[in-house]
C-alpha cells in the first residue's frame, strides 16, 4: 500500500538564466543528465528552496541565486545548457532570494511533479 498523505506536489517555477562562476551560485552538485522534474526533486529532498540545471544537464541546489548576475545565453532545452550559465527554479512557493548583484525575470514556468518518500 502507498500512502497518499506520502505523495507531495513539488514545484519547479523558472526563474532566469544566471551566470556561474568557480564560487558556485547554487553550491551544491547533486546529479548529471537532469531534467528540471528530477533534479528539483533531488533538491527538495536534500531542503533546498533553489534548483539549477547547466553545463551538461547538471543539477545543482542552494538556498539563494543570481550573485554573479543574469545572462540571455542558457539554452534550458539543450543537452548543453552552456558553459558557466544555469537556469533556475524555485521550488515550493516561497518568494524568490536573490543576492544583490541580480536580477529576477517576470517570466515564468512552472512545471509540477510528484514525489513519493517511504
Amino acid at each position: 500500500l502507498i500512502d497518499s498523505a506520502l505523495k507531495a506536489p513539488i514545484s519547479a517555477t523558472y526563474l532566469g538564466c544566471f551566470q556561474d562562476q568557480e564560487d558556485r551560485d547554487l553550491p551544491r552538485k547533486i546529479g548529471r543528465n537532469s531534467d528540471v522534474e528530477k533534479c528539483a526533486g533531488m533538491c527538495h529532498t536534500e531542503g533546498y528552496r533553489f534548483a539549477g540545471l547547466q553545463y551538461q544537464r547538471e543539477c545543482w541546489c542552494g538556498n539563494s541565486y543570481g550573485k554573479h548576475g543574469s545572462s540571455d545565453a542558457c539554452k534550458c532545452d539543450a543537452q548543453n545548457i552552456g558553459d558557466w550559465i544555469q537556469c533556475v527554479y524555485s521550488l515550493g512557493s516561497e518568494a524568490p532570494t536573490t543576492t544583490s548583484n541580480s536580477r529576477t525575470t517576470t517570466t515564468s514556468t512552472t512545471t509540477s511533479m510528484t514525489t513519493t518518500t517511504t
